[in-house]
């Protein structure tokens, strides 16, 4: 019994005290402030200074981007109508909608396509 007491007691006296925890300090939120400058001349990918054709020099010579005639006029037209473009995607992103449940969404892109003449087949939504 006594070496059982001794044993106890060495061990308890041999060990040595944790650490207090340390505190735990949450990181402060991180702010990502996004800016939009509208101002900014828009240009096709193809055109800008950084673009590189080297980039894709993996790719087979039919994959490998490159600026055409239609590609030029398709981009022109872009530019043209840029407001525009925007403005229906704010709309659709102001609207949000379940998956597979778009009726605000196919009934606001019918509409766009009856204002250009078009004449899209319904009913849409549920899709």
């Amino acid at each position: 019994m006594l070496r059982l007491f001794f044993l106890t007691l060495f061990l308890l006296t041999s060990c040595d005290v944790p650490e207090a925890p340390k505190e735990y300090k949450p990181a402060p939120p991180k702010v990502h402030v996004q800016t939009v400058n509208d101002e900014l001349p828009w240009q096709p990918p193809m055109l800008r200074p950084q673009f590189k054709q080297s980039d894709f020099s993996g790719l087979p010579a039919f994959m490998k981007p490159r600026p055409s005639v239609y590609s030029k006029r398709m981009w022109k037209i872009i530019t043209r109508i840029i407001d525009e473009i925007i403005q229906i995607r704010r709309h659709l992103h102001q609207t949000p909608e379940l998956a597979h449940r778009e009726v605000k969404t196919a009934r606001y892109v019918m509409e766009q396509l009856k204002s250009m003449g078009l004449l899209p087949r319904g009913p849409v939504g549920l899709t």
